[in-house]
């Protein structure tokens, strides 16, 4: 069995459990503020994660990051190094992230 960890603050992690377990049947989903064995964690992913909340997971493939950007990830100085780490390439993200700019500018 893989093992997802959202590692989310800032939204509602439980739409994500909930999405997440329905599109991987099968896979144990667990958020970092609940207890979970650190070896089981294939993958992890993030929005605005707790500092540290990816560090001492042996088994770690890589990192999602649910947002356009990785900045968040960076900003955490115990981020595991060598653990790939993969942002979402989207049209409709794109538009939306392209919408905000523009609105921002007309502000």
């Amino acid at each position: 069995m893989h093992t997802l960890l959202l590692g989310i603050t800032a939204w509602d992690p439980e739409p994500w459990r909930e999405r997440f377990s329905t599109a991987l049947p099968g896979w144990h989903i667990v958020r970092h503020d609940e207890p979970y064995d650190v070896a089981a964690i294939d993958y992890a992913a993030a929005w605005k994660q707790p500092e540290g909340a990816f560090a001492g997971l042996p088994n770690l493939k890589a990192i999602f990051s649910l947002g356009a950007g990785v900045d968040h990830l960076f900003k955490d100085r115990k981020l595991p190094a060598g653990v790939p780490i993969v942002r979402v390439v989207d049209p409709d993200l794109t538009t939306r992230m392209s919408e905000y700019v523009v609105m921002h500018c007309l502000m």
